[in-house]
């Protein structure tokens, strides 16, 4: 490959760059806006604006990625643990109504925990949070994609800029 052909591909990589960026500007922008309205509503309450003191801090984040030797990002379900097939190869007893009440009662704390959680439900019930932090939330969430290929292309500018000029 030429010189001339790794810099068109360098110029459309940062011009694909670019636009990532203003598009992950406006997405925040659009959260921060949202944010600031459902803090203006929210101004007589007791509790004050939604930030950090107002969490209730049982949530537990829930995304989780995985990154490739190519360094390409997806965003996976659950990483699985060993601790979890462990406990399934253990055989199992008779099955006596009290032990068949209690792997009932196991799975479904399990099932429980597993179950992803609206972290939006930390500032109030589904019912009681307003519309503009909703909105918020779902502007913030539609960053998320942008990230992942910002970084990805990141990494393609860095190879491409190391081609372009070998370290000496």
């Amino acid at each position: 490959m030429s010189r001339d052909d790794l810099y068109l591909r360098l110029i459309k990589k940062l011009a694909e760059y670019d636009s990532l960026l203003e598009q992950l500007q406006s997405s925040f922008q659009d959260g921060f806006h949202h944010l600031s309205r459902a803090n203006y509503h929210n101004k007589d309450t007791l509790r004050g604006t939604y930030g950090r003191d107002y969490w209730d801090e049982t949530y537990t984040g829930h995304r989780y990625v995985s990154i490739d030797g190519k360094h390409r990002i997806q965003e996976i379900a659950e990483p699985e643990y060993k601790e979890d097939q462990e406990e399934e190869a253990i055989p199992e007893k008779q099955d006596t109504e009290a032990s068949h009440k209690l792997r009932k009662r196991k799975q479904r704390k399990t099932l429980l925990e597993k179950a992803k959680k609206n972290p939006i439900y930390m500032f109030g019930g589904a019912l009681s949070t307003p519309m503009s932090l909703r909105q918020s939330q779902s502007s913030f969430n539609s960053s998320f994609p942008v990230i992942y290929k910002l970084i990805e292309l990141r990494y393609e500018l860095n190879a491409l800029l190391d081609q372009i000029s070998p370290s000496v």
